[in-house]
């Protein structure tokens, strides 16, 4: 297995968005470990995987708000395009679709995804940010 863990380079220096990130990355690694063992908690896992993205999401579309992110809309959008890509796996998922091709899922469009998103996106979002004024 590829290793599925958060890394010091994804870190934005921002302690809340650090921390939502590490907990998304690891509900995901779980997610990808129940499909890979077949599990039946997959369900679950992916239903964790998607409260942890929605939650974190809020949090950075709150602050994109209150700094007036120049790019808000553009990174909304990418958020509500991965929730809907959380929701057909997890429907996939439930309709009994091969574990072996969800794990593989998982790993691509989640785990990968999520990565890219904090490189991409989050960093520089980051950049837009007055880190005095964030709680």
């Amino acid at each position: 297995m590829e290793d599925m863990k958060w890394t010091k380079d994804l870190a934005t220096g921002v302690e809340i968005l650090d921390k939502q990130h590490k907990h998304y990355l690891s509900v995901c690694e779980k997610a990808y470990k129940s499909a890979k063992a077949g599990s039946v908690d997959l369900v679950n896992a992916l239903k964790a995987t998607y409260e942890a993205a929605a939650e974190h999401f809020v949090t950075e579309e709150a602050m994109m708000e209150k700094f007036r992110y120049p790019d808000m809309e553009g990174h909304k959008k990418l958020h509500a395009r991965f929730l809907e890509m959380e929701q057909m796996i997890a429907k996939e998922a439930a309709s009994g679709m091969d574990s072996k091709k969800l794990a593989v899922k998982i790993k691509e469009e989640l785990f990968d995804w999520f990565v890219l998103h904090i490189k991409k996106n989050d960093l520089k979002l980051v950049k837009n940010l007055d880190m005095k004024k964030i709680k």
